[in-house]
């Protein structure tokens, strides 16, 4: 059978394990935690009478994917549903990174550093394989999954620069929505070429909210989130994982450029706010100029 396969992990998970293994079994807990979450939760169409609103809801949830398969740092999932599971990983992570902000916020992070994930997603012939675990000598069952999605999803991932995107092949985008195109957005890398990935960031944003004031709710998303992001890259600018920051900056950025495609009136008139609000926030953060503010300026206009 045809599936859509993602694989995720945690970016320099290593670094974590060396420099506090308790901090580590926190972060693995704090993930799979919100994988219960998201693969439990439910919303009832019956008492949710906008459409819309349902949709934007359910992504919220793991409800597209059939399987959810974490080992160590990494998760496998699957689905025949491929926009909605992406759709959904992309919340997934949007979730995973407001809890980072929050406890880069509240000065959590000692030893260790902000937890952001990156991922590959592919599509193609899967088959599961019906498999054993022992523990404590006792035998139980699972399935483990094997196919061409399955090992270029975790190329994807594993081959295609640093920083936490989400990367999608030739495959996936040729079933992907024209919903969805709007924000897939193309990367060149050394040695390999052009490459497309999904700005999953979008995902901070309700569509529904946007058409009612989209001014005051791009603002304050900006406000909280993208602020935040760009501190996170210059608390840590001298660190060897530094890159990891400045790229989600960047991809966040030019997500947030796009959000204008999602409100039906006024698209010009938003574009143009959203880039003058977006060059603010950076210039309130950097406020001389640099390589950095350069980057993250041409992010905008991508």
């Amino acid at each position: 059978m045809k599936k859509a396969i993602a694989f995720l992990d945690v970016l320099g998970f290593s670094h974590h394990v060396y420099e506090d293994l308790e901090e580590t079994e926190k972060i693995l807990h704090d993930i799979n935690e919100l994988i219960d979450v998201s693969a439990t939760s439910k919303f009832n169409a019956s008492k949710i009478s906008d459409k819309n609103l349902y949709k934007e809801l359910k992504n919220y949830t793991f409800d597209s994917v059939d399987f959810v398969l974490p080992v160590s740092d990494c998760i496998f999932l699957g689905s025949n549903e491929l926009n909605q599971m992406i759709e959904q990983i992309s919340v997934f992570l949007c979730r995973i990174l407001e809890k980072t902000l929050h406890d880069f916020e509240m000065n959590n992070y000692q030893k260790s550093f902000p937890v952001i994930m990156r991922g590959g997603i592919s599509y193609g012939k899967v088959k599961k394989v019906k498999s054993s675990f022992h523990v404590n000598k006792a035998k139980g069952d699972f399935f483990n999954i094997i196919g061409t999605p399955v090992v270029e999803a975790v190329r994807l991932e594993e081959v295609h620069g640093s920083g936490p995107n989400l990367f999608l092949t030739y495959d996936v985008m040729s079933q992907l929505s024209e919903e969805l195109k709007k924000f897939v957005s193309e990367k060149y890398i050394n040695n390999v070429g052009n490459i497309n990935h999904f700005l999953w960031p979008r995902y901070f944003f309700f569509k529904n909210n946007l058409k009612n004031d989209f001014s005051s709710q791009f603002d304050f998303t900006c406000k909280k989130v993208l602020k935040s992001i760009i501190g996170l890259y210059f608390k840590y600018k001298n660190k060897k994982y530094s890159e990891y920051y400045k790229n989600l900056a960047c991809i966040t950025i030019e997500a947030f450029s796009k959000i204008y495609l999602l409100t039906e009136e006024n698209q010009q008139e938003n574009k143009m706010y959203s880039q003058i609000k977006l060059k603010e926030i950076i210039d309130a953060v950097i406020l001389e100029s640099s390589s950095e503010r350069e980057a993250f300026y041409r992010s905008i206009y991508e």
